[in-house]
Order: C-alpha cells, then sequence, then structure tokens
C-alpha cells in the first residue's frame, strides 16, 4: 500500500514538469532547409474588400495633383522632390476605390506591387512620371491565449507570425506551441491552419507571414489545462514535492 501511495505521489508530481522538448523551438532545424521557398512567392497578401489604404502620388509639379485631391481626406505635402498627394481609401464590398480622375478601380485581387504598377500605368495618362505608394493602414492580428488576447497593429505586409506572438507577450511555459491555431480569410472563406513552433519547417510555410484579419490562438496544453502549473495548483504540487521528499527521506526507514 505504501509503495502504491508513494507511486501515486510521484506520478502526480511529475506530470507538472515539462521537459525541455515540450517547450523547445525549432527542434529540426538542423534538418530543414530553410530557403527551400521563395519568400517573394510565399508574402503575396493581395488587397481585400474593406481595407483601408493610403495612397500617395508624388510629382514634381504640384498644380498637376490638383484633379487627385478630391477626397476630403486628402492631403498635399511639400518636399526637396516636389509635391504628393496623400489619400486615404477604403475598398468597398466588391473590392473597388472610387479614385480621383480615373473613376471606379479594383484593387482587390492585387498585391501592394501589383496595385502600385496599376496605379502608376493609369496616372501617368495625366502625370508625368508619377510615383505611387500604397499602404495598407488598418493591418491588424488578433492573438488570444492564456485567459487574455490582444490586438497586433501589424506595420507591413513583411511582418511574420514570429514578430507578432513576441510582441503579444501571450505564450506561456504551459502553452501548448506545436498545436496553434490560425484561422484566415482566403477567397472569402475561412480556413484554419495548425501552426508548430517545434517544428523549423514554420519558416517556408504560406501561413509564416501574418495576413490582415488573422486570429491566432495559443492553446494551453493539457497539464495546464489540468492547472498543475497555475495557481492555487502550483502550491499543491510543491507541498506534495515536499510530502513525498520527506517521506522517501523518514518513513520509508
Amino acid at each position: 500500500m505504501n509503495k502504491l501511495l508513494y507511486s501515486i505521489l510521484i506520478l502526480f508530481v511529475l506530470q507538472s514538469c515539462r521537459t525541455q522538448k515540450d517547450v523547445l523551438y525549432f527542434q529540426n532545424i538542423d534538418d530543414v532547409n530553410l530557403n527551400e521557398k521563395n519568400l517573394t512567392n510565399i508574402n503575396e497578401y493581395k488587397f481585400q474588400p474593406g481595407d483601408d489604404l493610403i495612397i500617395n502620388i508624388s510629382v514634381d509639379n504640384p498644380e498637376l495633383l490638383t484633379p487627385f485631391k478630391l477626397n476630403r481626406n486628402s492631403d498635399q505635402r511639400a518636399g526637396s522632390g516636389g509635391s504628393s498627394s496623400l489619400t486615404s481609401y477604403t475598398l468597398d464590398e466588391n473590392g473597388y476605390i472610387d479614385f480621383p480622375q480615373l473613376g471606379k478601380i479594383k484593387l482587390a485581387g492585387m498585391t501592394r506591387e501589383e496595385a502600385i504598377d496599376f496605379l502608376t500605368q493609369k496616372t501617368s495618362l495625366y502625370l508625368k512620371e508619377p510615383i505611387v505608394n500604397i499602404k495598407l493602414s488598418n493591418f491588424r492580428v488578433t492573438v488570444l491565449g492564456d485567459g487574455k488576447g490582444n490586438v497586433i497593429d501589424v506595420k507591413d505586409e513583411n511582418t511574420n507570425i514570429l514578430e507578432v506572438l513576441a510582441k503579444s507577450q501571450i505564450i506561456q511555459r504551459s502553452s501548448d506551441i506545436d498545436n496553434i491555431l490560425l484561422i484566415r480569410k482566403e477567397n472569402n472563406e475561412r480556413v484554419k491552419y495548425t501552426v508548430n513552433l517545434k517544428d523549423a519547417n514554420l519558416f517556408n510555410e504560406p501561413y509564416y507571414f501574418v495576413r490582415q484579419n488573422d486570429i491566432i490562438y495559443v492553446k494551453p496544453s493539457k497539464i495546464s489545462t489540468f492547472s498543475f502549473n497555475n495557481a492555487p495548483f502550483a502550491a499543491v504540487s510543491t507541498v506534495l514535492s515536499l510530502g513525498v521528499t520527506i517521506y522517501a527521506l523518514f518513513i520509508r526507514k
């Protein structure tokens, strides 16, 4: 009976412990080709309805920008390289914006570079050597886990999931890092991915770079769900550990 009790106590305590293998990132990194895929091909975010875009057009002659300042949010700025017209647009439900002088144009389905090339060609009909720049201004990702959540403002489409997770500070030692859920909208449908931080193949996956409105859920491990690593059960585990030690040193004699 004493041996059985002793064994149960040891198993109870050991369950509250996590090995290095449970928390170590990129465990197979020496076996993975980190350049297996072209990062440019992985990182191809395409604009979607609801995206807020800041479009900046720069030219040498500021007077030529007058037809492109019809939006009340327009802001004309002067600089050493000439003047620019900076305007905010929201893609409608069909992916269009109403652009001054050009009328309704569809940008949904285009990458940032494709949209820049498209607008450069269109505005070149009216402007001499225009320089077009586009920035997604409402790029946000939601990160959930451990009973809390954060909405992370993302700087641009070159931001990867590791940066977002680090900024959110959502991962704990008790997190299930090989079973992170990512929900993403693709082609008007929600798809889900399982992100494994233990696997270095993450660097070659399509979800390595985050996308607008991604939802990331960091699940608790089974151990943390049982709450051995959380108060008040951490205290219970400590007491039991002490009890097992005392039993081993004195009671068994």
